[in-house]
């Protein structure tokens, strides 16, 4: 983290939450049984602008 303040790129990262039935369904777990849902999205430059974006989901 501290090297993206460094570089001026703004990051926002996880959220625990519930798993919505389709991804328990990937993860091999009950729906609703707690998981970490990480998004990342990486903005760059002055001002910011979206570089790229993903979404992860782990128990």
């Amino acid at each position: 983290m501290r090297e993206a303040e460094a570089a001026n790129v703004e990051m926002q990262v996880e959220n625990k939450t519930t798993a919505p039935a389709n991804i328990a369904e990937r993860l091999g777990i009950n729906e609703c049984d707690p998981v970490t849902c990480t998004r990342y999205f990486i903005r760059m430059g002055n001002p910011p602008q979206p570089v790229t974006s993903s979404l992860a989901w782990s128990r």
